[in-house]
């Protein structure tokens, strides 16, 4: 990447300014995902202002998901875009606070998913294919990996939502599906992910012979599945969890097919 060179800033809320001048260089041609900013002092020199408006301009970009900031010796601020950070960091709020419950979450998922596996029936172009069949093959050469086999299970749901071709639901997606992870941090289980992973290849399959009536069911009936056994987690697991109306537990839903 060619070294980017920041103009100074006029007067004015000079944090402000700093945010949108760096935003408009993530979003153009000159920075792509992973590539690392300034440092702070750099910046400083280049913007002609103070490290505390730096340092608030950088915060604010985390916050709205244009880049993070990693510790350590090879650490530094990158790009990352990963712009379904402000609708996650609101819903998490809204958990906090008691608002929004693990029901909430996963009605959006059944509402949103069947559509995304239609849509991706009809939509996925081959390299969304091959990212799918990606996460299948590595899954399926490590099955006793059951956090490996976890987090791939999760990224094929995400990856379904881009091969759908709708950047709204990949951001809406993106954020459910990490408050979800978050709440079910420490639920483990290698039969229920092999189970999860062979749903997964059957909604392949669909996909890649375009029937998108059917792929749409079977997703439904892997939704459910995965809300019926975190259900059974948290009650067995984390028995106070039913008290509290952020984890309130998924309802029962009727005539879930079923592949």
């Amino acid at each position: 990447m060619a070294s980017v060179i920041f103009d100074k800033v006029s007067k004015g809320r000079y944090s402000d300014q700093v945010v949108e001048m760096i935003k408009a260089e993530v979003a153009s041609v000159k920075y792509t995902i992973g590539d690392k900013l300034p440092t702070e002092k750099e910046l400083t020199e280049q913007l002609n202002v103070s490290r505390t408006v730096v340092r608030e301009a950088i915060r604010m970009l985390e916050e709205a998901g244009f880049v993070e900031t990693k510790r350590g010796p090879k650490g530094g601020v990158f790009v990352t875009r990963a712009f379904h950070k402000p609708v996650s960091n609101s819903l998490k709020a809204l958990v906090d606070h008691g608002e929004l419950t693990v029901d909430d979450l996963f009605d959006v998922r059944l509402l949103i998913e069947p559509y995304i596996a239609a849509q991706a029936a009809v939509r996925a172009k081959p390299k969304d294919l091959e990212a799918l069949q990606s996460l299948i093959d590595e899954s399926l050469l490590h099955q006793d990996d059951t956090s490996l086999l976890k987090q791939n299970n999760i990224n094929f749901h995400l990856a379904l939502a881009k091969a759908a071709q709708n950047p709204v639901l990949s951001i809406i997606m993106e954020s459910v599906i990490e408050l979800v992870q978050q709440l079910s941090q420490d639920f483990s289980e290698s039969s229920y992910s092999k189970a999860h992973l062979e749903i997964h290849r059957q909604i392949l399959s669909l996909i890649e012979q375009r029937n998108a009536d059917e792929a749409s069911k079977l997703i439904t009936y892997d939704i459910t599945k995965v809300a019926k056994v975190l259900k059974d987690y948290f009650l067995t697991c984390q028995p106070g969890v039913k008290n509290r109306k952020r984890m309130k537990q998924p309802r029962a839903r009727k005539n879930i097919q079923s592949s």
